[in-house]
Parts: C-alpha cells; sequence; structure tokens
C-alpha cells in the first residue's frame, strides 16, 4: 500500500484491455537532455547507461507480478540558466533544449506540457509528453526522467508525494492505455496498475489528486471507484475519503463533512458556477477551483469561512486545462502557463475577496 492516494476525475475513452493488478517493477531509465522535435515522441537515448538501482520504497506493495529489473542512475541536473525566476514563480524555454511543441502551437491542449505536481519541499514536475519526459525543477537545478523508455506511452497528470510521483498514463491512439505508475525521483518505475474501464467518452484521464494515506481512488462525474489491495481491482465507493475527511459532489455544489460549499449563481451564469475539489492541507484548509468564465481558486477552513481566492490566468496556449492546477500539503497553489516561447509555473496568490460571487 503507498502512502498517497490517487483521485483521477475528468473524461476517458474506452480502456485499455488487460490484467487490473497490480505489478512492482524496478526499471529505471533517465535522461539529462531534452531531444529536439517538433511532434511525435523521440525514441529512447541510447546513451543511457546502466547501473544498479539506487533503492525501491519501503512502502511499495507486495508485488503481483515480478518484471525484470533494469536500471539507470540518477538524473543529472542541467545547467541554471535553463531556468528564469520570475516574481511570482519560474519560466522554462521552449524548443531546442527546451519543452517540446506541435507544430500547432495555436491548440497545445494536448500536444504540450499538460500537466503539474509541485512536492512538499518546493520540487515542481511537469509532464513534456511529446518528448515522453518529467521535467524536475528544484530551485535552479532541473532534471529530466524519460518516461518513454521506462514504457510510459501518453502523461495525463501527476502527482508529487514525499517520496515519489504518481504517474497517470492515458493514450487513446494505437495501444490503447489507462494506467497509474509509481515513479521514484530517481527514476524507478516502482509500480503500475491498468485501469480497466469501459467509459463512452473519448477524451484523456486527468485530475489526479495526492491525499496522502496509502489509498487510490478514481473520481469521475457519475461514479467513484477506489483501488482494493486484496481483490486488485477498482471498486465503486459512494464518497470520497480524504485526509479524513468526506467530499461529495452534490449535483453541483461540493459537500465537505458537514459543510456544503454552494456554486451560486453569479451575474455571468445564472444557473451555478463550476466547482472542483483541488485538495485540502496538513492544517485541515480546503482548496477548489471555481469558474463562470472566469477561472479561480478559493481557499476554505474547515468550517466553511472564506479564506481568500486567486484568479487563474487563462491566455497561455494551453487554456482551462484542469489538470494545470497543483496544490501543496502547505496550502499553496500554483498554474502551468504555456506561452509561444516559454513554459512558466506560476504561483497563485491568495486575497481576501471572493472573485466570483453571487
Amino acid at each position: 500500500m503507498f502512502a498517497a492516494t490517487i483521485i483521477v476525475a475528468g473524461c476517458g475513452g474506452e480502456a485499455a484491455s488487460g490484467p487490473t493488478g497490480l505489478t512492482t517493477v524496478t526499471t529505471a531509465v533517465v535522461s539529462s537532455t531534452l531531444p529536439e522535435t517538433t511532434g511525435g515522441r523521440p525514441e529512447p537515448d541510447p546513451t543511457v547507461s546502466t547501473v544498479a538501482p539506487t533503492s525501491t520504497s519501503p512502502t511499495i506493495a507486495p508485488p503481483t507480478t515480478e518484471a525484470t529489473s533494469t536500471s539507470t542512475g540518477p538524473p543529472t541536473t542541467a545547467a541554471s540558466d535553463e531556468v528564469t525566476i520570475l516574481a511570482d514563480g519560474i519560466s522554462l524555454p521552449v524548443g531546442a533544449g527546451g519543452f517540446t511543441y506541435s507544430d500547432a502551437l495555436e491548440d497545445q491542449t494536448v500536444d504540450g506540457p499538460n500537466a503539474l505536481a509541485v512536492d512538499r519541499f518546493g520540487g515542481i514536475h511537469i509532464a513534456d509528453p511529446l518528448a515522453g519526459q518529467i521535467v524536475s525543477v528544484r530551485g535552479t537545478d532541473v532534471s529530466r526522467i524519460d518516461v518513454k523508455a521506462l514504457g510510459l506511452y501518453w502523461i495525463t497528470d501527476l502527482v508529487a508525494t514525499d517520496d515519489y510521483l504518481i504517474v497517470l498514463e492515458s493514450y487513446l491512439a494505437g495501444p490503447e492505455v489507462q494506467r497509474v505508475n509509481v515513479i521514484s525521483y530517481e527514476g524507478a518505475l516502482l509500480a503500475q496498475a491498468d485501469i480497466d474501464l469501459e467509459y463512452d467518452r473519448i477524451g484523456w484521464l486527468w485530475g489526479l489528486v495526492d491525499t496522502g494515506d496509502g489509498r487510490w481512488v478514481l473520481d469521475f462525474p457519475d461514479f467513484d471507484r477506489e483501488w482494493n489491495p486484496d481483490t486488485q481491482q477498482f471498486e465503486v465507493i459512494a464518497v470520497l475519503d480524504v485526509r479524513g475527511s468526506e467530499i461529495e459532489l452534490l449535483d453541483h455544489d461540493i459537500r465537505i463533512d458537514d459543510v456544503i460549499l454552494p456554486a451560486d449563481a453569479t451575474p455571468n451564469n445564472v444557473h451555478w458556477s463550476s466547482m472542483r475539489y483541488l485538495g485540502s492541507t496538513d492544517d485541515g484548509r480546503w482548496i477548489i477551483e471555481r469558474w463562470d468564465g472566469t477561472e479561480t481558486v478559493e481557499w476554505w477552513t474547515h468550517d466553511g469561512t472564506f479564506i481568500g481566492a486567486a484568479e487563474v490566468p487563462l491566455g497561455g496556449t494551453v487554456d482551462a486545462k484542469e489538470n494545470l492546477l497543483a496544490t501543496t500539503p502547505d496550502g499553496r497553489a500554483f498554474v502551468l502557463f504555456t506561452r509561444p516561447d516559454s513554459v512558466d509555473v506560476i504561483e497563485l496568490m491568495p486575497q481576501p475577496e471572493r472573485i466570483i460571487t453571487p
């Protein structure tokens, strides 16, 4: 059992057939250079060397299937001039030596950096699916994990726990794959489980949330499922249990324990604003996303008292993509903001007034 919960929210196509059991492996391939490409996923770096794995997490459940073990050493950090420090975040380049976009820059909702996670230590982790990599930034140091060489097809979301990354993989072209993977920060593939779903929507799964207590949960608009390690499958559940709180979407409102956060009608939306639970903090605060044409992140206390709100910028190349928001256990919130010539991670700073009001 892991020390992190997985919640998967959003839309998805028909899942790949295959075993739903959890497979623990120790395969790791790490690349320190970003391939130059304008589309498609590159071949693995032939210069990657192989050494013994550094470690595996002691919290990983016993494997149901063994896998051949190959590994490489930890990621190599890049030159610090790759990272530009902004007043409210960081900026990294696009193109040679940077992130990979497709040729169609006007629409990067799929073919561009599409997932963000920030760990409690301030490490920033960004999915670069066209390059088949996860890019991690700690201070001004940059490292990259070559997930294509680990056998992953297309990353659609990330969660950063204290000890490893949880990576959602959703690929509908060619081999259909919908799968959860656990990858160490050293680049080892520790475990994976297929998501055996029959879901009639065409699209990609997104919306991983780390609840920090060892369970995997699939959160969809019409059902929730939790991974049962005894039966080795996802089972239907009535409500989400996140950090000791019950979370339930009631039509359009969100219930957290005995508190209901209403999706109030607003001048821009005469019926209700859209809402989504983003995360909770170590001290019991809640973070939600609210949208009525303007997108905001809101902070609330455990008894339903409003703390603050921040507007999410939507002017980037990737607009309103739900998995571009990330929260941390200490209550910070970030957005992945892609520009034509840079990929920025911007911290959202709460202001004391509500931005979207009834």
